[in-house]
């Protein structure tokens, strides 16, 4: 009985179904708001989804902002809950995938300043 309880809550605690296709993307993060859940994120363009700009985004599994801070490059995936995309998984790039830079523009591709 308390096996069936415990299963009927992780049931109901459980995130809504993904709805549709999920997109993988990269970006900088610009912050975190654990208290709410959020990351506001300068994302490289979404093919077959969105252009590039900056966006906050709910966080699925708001533990996962533990892992990342204002500053990083990151790798996510969305995918939509209703009317709002959010953040499925979330994850700090390793250094040797830094060095890509396709949009000159992204402050992620800024030349690192010279040490005083």
């Amino acid at each position: 009985m308390i096996a069936c309880a415990l299963a009927l809550f992780a049931l109901a605690a459980a995130p809504a179904e993904v709805e549709g296709p999920v997109f993988e993307a990269t970006g900088k993060v610009l912050s975190v708001d654990e208290k709410n859940a959020t990351v506001t994120v300068d994302h490289d363009a979404i093919p077959g989804f969105m252009p590039a700009m900056r966006m906050r985004f709910t966080v699925d599994h708001p533990e996962q902002l533990k892992r990342v801070k204002a500053g990083d490059l990151i790798r996510f995936t969305l995918g939509a809950r209703g009317e709002e995309m959010v953040v499925l998984t979330i994850r700090p790039m390793p250094a040797p995938q830094r060095v890509s830079c396709r949009r000159p523009e992204h402050p992620a591709c800024a030349p690192p300043a010279a040490p005083p």
